[in-house]
């Protein structure tokens, strides 16, 4: 299977469990400070067009992913095994990051308490733990799962993502 169908796969299962968790957690889930206007200097809502260091992963006709050449793959000082840049009709309005190993959990989640305030801790099982920030414009998803030594971060901005779900 394709590493970028992979991807895909994910990010649309874990769009279906955050419609499901996020009504029922709306009374613990606040707005954080810092919510961040894009990501690695790209600004939401940016053309494609205007990026000339971005190469196409994998095309979903509207929903496209990305990576970006010469990318210093860090969060902090943790190293990233992928950050794909998510488009939708040419609007960047998404980020997958994948990561491995605890020391690389601990670096991402104190980079994201530190930038963005405590953030909702969810339960999705006993096994994985997972953080949410929730804000007016942006939704920041944390998880890692101990067992597997594997975690991700998913950005989405959410004007943008509330057109697409239309």
């Amino acid at each position: 299977m394709k590493e970028s169908y992979k991807i895909r796969v994910y990010v649309g299962t874990l769009l279906v469990v955050l419609l499901l968790i996020l009504p029922s957690l709306h009374s613990r889930v606040h707005a954080f400070h810092n919510e961040p206007d894009g990501f690695q200097g790209i600004k939401w809502g940016t053309n494609i067009k205007e990026l000339a260091d971005m190469v196409l992963d994998e095309d979903g006709g509207y929903s496209k992913l990305y990576r970006r050449q010469g990318n210093a793959v860090t969060i902090g000082t943790a190293v990233l095994e992928s950050c794909s840049y998510i488009f939708y009709r040419d609007m960047f309005y998404g980020v997958f990051i994948e990561f491995t190993s605890s020391s690389n959990a601990r670096a991402i989640k104190e980079t994201l308490l530190r930038s963005h305030g405590e953030g909702a801790l969810l339960q999705p099982g006993k096994l994985i733990e997972a953080y949410q920030w929730s804000g007016s414009l942006v939704n920041i998803l944390y998880e890692f799962s101990e067992a597997s030594g594997k975690g991700t971060v998913t950005y989405f901005y959410k004007p943008i993502d509330q057109v697409k779900e239309e």
